[in-house]
C-alpha cells in the first residue's frame, strides 16, 4: 500500500511537471497577414503589434495599411490578408445582406456619448450653427459614402429637419479643414480625428455629438475573420483574441501611453492623438449587445444605406 502511494505521488508530481513544461513550451509560430486602416480604431491592433502582445502569442502580424473600410473588408473576402484590424459595422452590415455568413466578428469598437466618433464641427467664430437644428439650408461636408449620408439624414429627421433643405456633399478627409477654412461649406459632418484636428488648429469647434442621437452604444467598428478561416484556424483566431485582449487592457490601464502609438500609424503628432477618444474597445469574453447592433442596422435599412433586412446574430456565429 505504501508503495502505492508513493507511485501515485510520483505520477502527480510527472503530470504536474509535464503540464508545466507544456503550458511552457513556445508556440509555433504562425504567420498572419492583417489590415489596419491609419485611424484611431485600431489601436488595439497597433499596440498589440508594438507592445510585443501578438509576438508573445507565437503570431508573427505583417500589418497592411488601406485608406477605408471597403478596401479592408474587400481584401478580407479576396483572401489577400488572414484577419482584419477594424473596419465599420455598417460595410460588415452590406457584406452580410448580399453576401450571408462571410464574416465572424472578434471584437467591437463602440461609441458612445462618453465615447465620441462623429461630429457635427462648425468654422470657429460663426455662432449661427448651435446643433443639428440650425442646418436647414446650409451646406454640411461630410465623410464621403453613403452611411454618413444616411446617418445625418437620420439625425435631421429626429430633430424636425427635411434633409432635403441640407446641401450634403462628400469631403474627402485630408480636405476637410480646408472646406471649413475656405467656407466652401457652412459645417462638417466627419469623424475623428478631423473635429479634434480642427480644434486644435483652432479652425473649428465641435458643435454637437452624433452619438446622442443613435443606439448607445453604437457598434462603430469590428475586427473580423472570414467564417471558414475560423473553422480551420480555431487556435490562430483565439492567439489573436488573446493578444488583443492584451492590448486592450493595455490601454485602458496605460489611455495616453497607448494613444501615442497612433503616430507611427497615423499622420497625427502627439498633440492630436492624445485628444483623441479611440473609442471602447470590448474584450472577447465582454458580451455583445446583439438588440444595440441589430437596432443600428435598422437604422440604416430605414435610410436606405443598407438594401435587405440582416439578422446581426448571424456575424457573431460560427
Amino acid at each position: 500500500m505504501k508503495n502505492t502511494k508513493i507511485i501515485i505521488g510520483i505520477v502527480v508530481i510527472a503530470l504536474v511537471v509535464l503540464g508545466f513544461w507544456y503550458s511552457q513550451k513556445p508556440k509555433e509560430a504562425k504567420n498572419i497577414k492583417m489590415s489596419y486602416i491609419p485611424a484611431s480604431c485600431d489601436l488595439v491592433n497597433f499596440v498589440a503589434q508594438e507592445k510585443g502582445f501578438y509576438t508573445e502569442e507565437g503570431l508573427n502580424v505583417e500589418l497592411t495599411k488601406f485608406d477605408t473600410s471597403n478596401q479592408a473588408s474587400d481584401a478580407l473576402i479576396a483572401g489577400r490578408i488572414d484577419a482584419s484590424g477594424c473596419f465599420a459595422y455598417p460595410v460588415a452590415f452590406s457584406v452580410e445582406a448580399s453576401q450571408p455568413d462571410t464574416f465572424k466578428s472578434i471584437r467591437s469598437i463602440v461609441a458612445s456619448p462618453d465615447h465620441p466618433f462623429l461630429w457635427l464641427v462648425a468654422k470657429t467664430g460663426d455662432d449661427s450653427i448651435k446643433s443639428f437644428k440650425d442646418l436647414a439650408g446650409k451646406k454640411v461636408g461630410r465623410f464621403p459614402g453613403s452611411t454618413t449620408e444616411a446617418q445625418l439624414k437620420y439625425i435631421l429627421k429626429k430633430v424636425g429637419v427635411d434633409p432635403n433643405s441640407v446641401t450634403m456633399q462628400p469631403i474627402a478627409q485630408a480636405q476637410q479643414i480646408n472646406v471649413l477654412i475656405s467656407g466652401s461649406v457652412d459645417a462638417l459632418f466627419v469623424l475623428e480625428p478631423t473635429p479634434t484636428v480642427a480644434e486644435v488648429q483652432g479652425v473649428g469647434r465641435k458643435v454637437e455629438n452624433a452619438e446622442t442621437y443613435f443606439p448607445n452604444p453604437r457598434y462603430n467598428a469590428l475586427y473580423a475573420v472570414l467564417k471558414s478561416y475560423y473553422r480551420n484556424n480555431k487556435d490562430i483566431v483565439k492567439r489573436i483574441e488573446k493578444a488583443q485582449d492584451r492590448a486592450v487592457d493595455y490601454i485602458r490601464q496605460n489611455p495616453d501611453e497607448a494613444r501615442k502609438v497612433l503616430t507611427k500609424y497615423t499622420p497625427y503628432d502627439e498633440s492630436i492623438v492624445l485628444q483623441v477618444d479611440p473609442g471602447y474597445a470590448l474584450k472577447s469574453n465582454e458580451k455583445v449587445d446583439l438588440t444595440k447592433v441589430q437596432e443600428y442596422a435598422d437604422i440604416l435599412l430605414g435610410e436606405g444605406d443598407l438594401k435587405s433586412k440582416i439578422d446581426v446574430s448571424k456575424l457573431f456565429g460560427d
